[in-house]
């Protein structure tokens, strides 16, 4: 079957030209040229130039927050840009503008689509820089595009992943250029900051805690030197790493471990010009106690609870009432209120201790709507406390007026009665958070991770196990979930024993199970330079969250949320626009108004499209063991589909 061509058909560029020199000319006079001593006839070039450069605007960067520059970036992490196009003419069309990037040497694995609005036109979707590329089929170069009316606009949004390796500015470009008229060009640089696991002194009879920044690698090399949030504190110093202002770079925010004062002391990480960090205390939080100087000892944990794109806090006490208390970041240039009170609930039933937070985005959930699929940003706080039935973990929403659990989870068994600790992270092969469970003291050093799947099913246990042996047996456990290459799902589990003197961290290799949502976890490496007693915290990893991905490896974005038909299983035909890219965004394959035998599809695209309802459009982003394997057109990489779905049958 031929393929009908996909892009508008283009006017004759003799013709454009005439038809914005008729257009230009006349703004020209409206504009006054001539009465300012410009005569038109010699000079129509430039003043076309001016006049369509300021027709066409372009804005491009990395910003999570509107109004807040993102200056830093980490290797082994998630990017994400939004490119603009918009048409500031209140009268005249842009016609077929390019629009160009050509992002960092260091961003692998780039895709992206596109919005429009005011009958702006062009492509949705693709992969690599937006440019041009070849029509594998046609054997033709094709260009990225946009057609827009007066006032309309194009927006991109697009996701790569920042290698690991990479060091030094990370800088990208973008430009639009319409016809004859000058290239607008947008560049955002961002500086190195090193990723960290922060480790903390877990308590010691003789020496004040202590917290610095390690690599989170086999190596544990020091980032920046030990300092002492609490002098007098021999309790022991929990922490979380965590952007609150929103520039690319974590502060660490500490808390007295049980017994300790009930201030919160936040560190900034200073970075010169070779990448080496020193801690100093931020502006703003001195004397910050959420629940007064004598909480007896906190609970922290960190999240984007209100979905603005800025991470807040939870704090709980050690000993209170079970109150879990939110805080807003809220930066300014002089940092002067920081955090701003949010709201507060009560997460326990009497005579319950809280003994550890954690955070996750697990759907959409407001206290209405519910979601287990689709994530709304917003994220929810997973709260787990000691009680006389055993350890018991909540899942609160809090995007809702009022927080109320959603999901609950018994690990271990009814008998324990240590402490038990969690840390939130996307370990098998779909969007959702996992948990990673570890006991306290006397709680044999045990570990489980369950399923963080928010539904009516109980949630699975995905993995048990001791990762200490020996004399260790017996001591608290605490983890930190690492994603190091930036696919946003943790690859490797950090261990560290909160009593002993010796006792090295040791790290766990988390790979994807054989079977739909399993996971495979083995022993990696100990880490020699980081020994003793101990607690760890490591950074969550930035993730864009309308990607969302199954059990099976697909991705998949709804740019179009259908509202038609659903599948059902005696439903065997589909009815398609479609458009395939490569990695590298060329295109290999597209069709219109084209139907289908969903047995005859490849399996990464059969599942997508099962997932949409009619009148849908979506980007899938389909691994090569869901496509094509090592052969073409997938050649071991992922493929990139652009679907509308018309009709099933």
């Amino acid at each position: 079957m031929g393929f009908p061509a996909l892009f508008p058909q283009r006017t004759p560029r003799g013709s454009r030209r005439r038809l914005r020199r008729r257009a230009s000319l006349r703004r020209a006079e409206r504009l006054g040229w001539e009465t300012l001593g410009y005569g038109l006839g010699g000079h129509e070039a430039l003043e076309q130039r001016a006049l369509m450069a300021a027709d066409l605007s372009l804005s491009f960067d990395d910003n999570l927050v509107a109004g807040i520059e993102r200056t830093f970036y980490s290797p082994g992490t998630q990017v994400i840009y939004t490119l603009k196009v918009t048409n500031n003419s209140a009268t005249d069309t842009a016609t077929d503008a390019v629009v160009k990037t050509t992002l960092a040497a260091g961003i692998t694995g780039a895709t992206w689509t596109a919005a429009y609005t005011g009958d702006g036109t062009g492509l949705f979707g693709g992969a690599g820089n937006l440019g041009t590329h070849t029509d594998q089929k046609k054997t033709t170069d094709f260009s990225t595009t946009v057609t827009l009316p007066a006032k309309a606009t194009a927006t991109f949004t697009i996701v790569g992943t920042i290698a690991a390796g990479t060091t030094g500015a990370l800088s990208s470009t973008a430009s639009v250029k319409l016809g004859e008229d000058p290239e607008i060009t947008k560049t955002d640089v961002d500086a190195f900051v090193p990723r960290s696991i922060a480790v903390g002194s877990n308590g010691s009879w003789t020496t004040a805690s202590t917290v610095k920044l390690v690599a989170q690698d086999s190596k544990g090399t020091a980032v920046a030197a030990s300092v002492t949030p609490f002098a007098n504190s021999r309790s022991g110093v929990r922490s979380v790493l965590v952007d609150l202002t929103g520039d690319g770079k974590d502060e660490l925010v500490t808390v007295a471990n049980y017994g300790g004062a009930g201030k919160v002391v936040v560190y900034s990480q200073n970075i010169d010009g070779d990448g080496k960090v020193t801690l100093s205390k931020a502006k703003g939080y001195d004397n910050f106690a959420p629940f007064g100087p004598l909480a007896r000892g906190m609970s922290v944990a960190a999240g984007d609870f209100d979905g603005n794109g800025l991470k807040d806090l939870a704090f709980a006490q050690y000993a209170g009432t079970g109150e879990v208390r939110l805080y807003r970041s809220t930066p300014t240039l002089d940092n002067k209120s920081p955090l701003t009170f949010y709201k507060s609930f009560t997460a326990v039933e009497s005579g319950a201790v809280v003994t550890s937070l954690g955070t996750g985005d697990f759907g959409t959930f407001d206290g209405k709507a519910t979601d287990g699929v689709r994530r709304d940003g917003k994220e929810e706080i997973v709260v787990v406390a000691r009680n006389a039935g055993g350890p018991v973990a909540k899942v609160f929403q809090v995007a809702g007026a009022t927080p109320s659990a959603i999901d609950t989870i018994k690990p271990f068994t009814s008998k324990m009665q240590s402490d038990v600790s969690v840390d939130v992270a996307r370990l098998n092969a779909d969007s959702t958070p996992d948990l990673v469970f570890t006991a306290g003291a006397g709680g044999g050093s045990a570990v489980e991770i369950w399923d963080g799947a928010v539904g009516a099913a109980a949630n699975n246990k995905l993995a048990s196990f001791v990762p200490f042996s020996g004399a260790g047996i017996g001591r608290p456990v605490f983890a930190s979930a690492v994603d190091g290459d930036g696919d946003t799902r943790a690859e490797t589990i950090s261990f560290v024993q909160g009593s002993g003197e010796t006792t090295p961290m040791v790290r766990y290799a988390v790979a994807i199970g054989s079977t739909a949502g399993s996971i495979t976890v083995t022993k990696a490496d100990s880490v020699a330079a980081v020994a003793g007693a101990l607690r760890t915290a490591a950074a969550s990893a930035l993730n864009d969250p309308s990607l969302i991905r199954t059990s099976s490896g697909l991705m998949y974005k709804e740019l179009v949320q259908g509202t038609g038909d659903a599948y059902t299983s005696s439903k065997t035909r589909v009815t398609v626009n479609y458009e395939g890219y490569t990695s590298d965004g060329d295109r290999f394959d597209g069709n219109l108004n084209t139907t289908f035998t969903l047995a005859n599809l490849t399996a990464g695209f059969a599942e997508g499209v099962k997932a949409m309802k009619v009148g849908g459009k979506a980007q899938f982003i389909v691994p090569p063991a869901l496509a094509y394997g090592d052969g073409a057109p997938s050649n071991g990489k992922p493929i990139i589909f652009i679907v509308d779905l018309l009709a099933f049958a």
